[in-house]
């Protein structure tokens, strides 16, 4: 279901946050796991994967002392070696001026690297540096274009985004039926901000009742198609769209935050 364009001034986007690697655990000094000098050698033999996870320790003062400049020259010994993560943190480095002079198109050819090595972070990260550019310069169709690969890979951050973009219509036109699925997908994963925005958007959509006991809700407008929920007189769902026969409602079940579909005769309006 899609509402009349409506221009925004301004970005919508929830969490603007530059979202490095998730950081692990400092690796063990004892004989259980990994020495930080054994660690320290394999990363000056060249190994990536141990120049990266020092990078990790040197920013966050992990088994080390705290030291950005540090952890971004592990980043880029291992991001030249085409470690994705190390690409992205990288990135979030040179965006955020940690350990390295701020410079945003270093940031945006690192992010770009693992955006396109298929790194949903980078992906995310590279959405949030298009949209953070000044009005002018801002270019929301490949903000749009990177959320959606991050979304796709299960990114509950880039859903959000995506369906906010959706919703209020930032650089498309507006769905709330794309919004929905894409906050729905978001708040099945525990997102807390998913939920607020749908509980916010939500409102805008028609309701329907269900007529009859232990009605099928569908995955697909199709007697064939898997059954996913049941409802129960009473319970009230919200109608996204109709099938071009009009035998079908396209809903959302809240709770479950789920979208299937249901029969129309199956259904009244509610209220």
């Amino acid at each position: 279901m899609k509402r009349p364009q409506n221009p925004i001034p301004t970005l919508l986007l929830t969490l603007l946050l530059v979202a490095a690697v998730p950081i692990p655990a400092a690796p063990a000094n004892d004989d259980q796991g990994i020495r930080l000098e054994d660690l320290q050698r394999l990363a000056e033999s060249g190994d990536a994967d141990s120049q990266y996870i020092l990078g990790l320790l040197y920013e966050v003062g992990k088994g080390v002392e705290k030291d950005p400049k540090a952890a971004a020259e592990f980043y880029e010994k291992a991001a030249q070696q085409g470690h994705g993560k190390a690409m992205t943190n990288l990135g979030a480095m040179y965006h955020k001026g940690l350990g390295v002079p701020q410079d945003p198109e270093k940031a945006r050819y690192w992010y770009e690297k693992a955006a396109e090595a298929g790194l949903p972070k980078a992906q995310y990260n590279l959405a949030l540096f298009y949209a953070g550019q000044e009005p002018g310069q801002r270019d929301l169709n490949k903000t749009r274009y990177w959320f959606t690969q991050a979304a796709q890979q299960g990114h509950p951050r880039a859903q959000v985004n995506l369906g906010v973009m959706y919703a209020e219509g930032l650089g498309v036109e507006p769905d709330l039926e794309k919004a929905v699925f894409w906050l729905s997908e978001a708040a099945r994963q525990g997102l807390p901000q998913a939920q607020a925005r749908l509980e916010k958007y939500l409102p805008q959509l028609p309701q329907l009742q269900i007529k009859r006991p232990r009605v099928n809700i569908r995955q697909q407008s199709s007697l064939e198609s898997r059954v996913i929920a049941r409802r129960n007189p009473g319970a009230v769902v919200y109608q996204l769209g109709k099938s071009a026969d009009g035998k079908w409602y396209h809903i959302y079940l809240p709770g479950a935050h789920q979208l299937g579909y249901v029969a129309a005769f199956l259904v009244r309006p509610a209220g």
